[in-house]
């Protein structure tokens, strides 16, 4: 099976120019997203302690939320600016 998708996978590719641009755009996607979630785990707990909230609670729901926004603009503005510009 994975030799005749080898085969005809070429056959079947309509742009092999973009093919190289679109793994760049994702790597650094999750790259960026990665770091950004990192950087919001540690600081989204630190500014609900300061708050007085219980950062338990609350700061799983928001990290994931904001580490989700960020993943998607990451990747729609590499995107743009990459396969675009």
């Amino acid at each position: 099976v994975g030799v005749v998708g080898y085969l005809i996978g070429p056959i079947f590719s309509a742009d092999a120019d973009i093919s190289w641009k679109l793994g760049i755009v994702a790597g650094f996607a999750m790259l960026l997203n990665l770091v950004a979630a990192a950087m919001f785990g540690v600081l989204i707990p630190f500014a609900l302690k300061f708050f007085r909230l219980d950062p338990a609670l609350a700061s799983s729901i928001l990290i994931t939320t904001v580490t989700d926004v960020a993943g998607f603009f990451f990747l729609l503005a590499l995107a743009s600016w990459i396969l675009i510009g």
